[in-house]
């Protein structure tokens, strides 16, 4: 014995209705596109201050816990609050400016920053230019290898940058604000 089974096709009912596709985005793509671009924004800022920053890796970080942060910050102040913090921040175009958002005050110590075009071979080429003028005969032992020294000291420098951008800031400007060979000795880099 066989059985078949035929499916008929249903009318469609008069009152079903089926929506439309809307070309508006849901609000909670709005809110976290609004959160990611508060979020890179408050990096871009930052990192502009803070050259050292500058690391995709940072970043990812940064922009990860800053999410992370602001959806915790909407729930404990509410929308209204969050909404004119959230605009604050996207105005803000320096680091203080950013925390007085959060109704951080500025800190009394400035901390050094580096110039944004301050790199790795201009570093080296301040260091080796103080050991030179105190020492003029270290150019003879230099000699033709300099370049290649200041060279290889940027790499480094810019790895130290990388590996650790705090103390990367508070180091190197302490040795760019050096004048002598002693000062340079008291900055205690390794």
């Amino acid at each position: 014995m066989v059985t078949v089974v035929t499916a008929c096709p249903r009318r469609p009912s008069a009152d079903l209705q089926f929506d439309e596709p809307s070309s508006e985005p849901a609000p909670a793509t709005e809110f976290d596109a609004r959160i990611t671009g508060l979020c890179s924004h408050a990096f871009a800022v930052l990192a502009s201050e803070s050259p050292s920053l500058r690391s995709p890796a940072i970043e990812r970080d940064f922009v990860d816990e800053c999410i992370a942060s602001n959806l915790t910050k909407r729930s404990e102040l509410g929308e209204s609050r969050w909404t004119e913090r959230a605009a604050c921040i996207e105005r803000a175009k320096t680091g203080v400016e950013i925390g007085l958002c959060d109704g951080r005050t500025p800190r009394v110590e400035p901390t050094p920053q580096l110039s944004p075009a301050l790199d790795g071979r201009a570093i080296c080429t301040h260091l080796f230019g103080l050991m030179l003028s105190e020492n003029p005969d270290m150019k003879d032992v230099f000699g033709p290898n300099l370049d290649t020294l200041v060279a290889e000291c940027a790499v480094t420098v810019e790895t130290q940058r990388t590996a650790d951008p705090v103390g990367f800031d508070r180091e190197m400007g302490c040795l760019m604000s050096a004048t002598t060979v002693a000062d340079l000795d008291a900055c205690n880099v390794d």
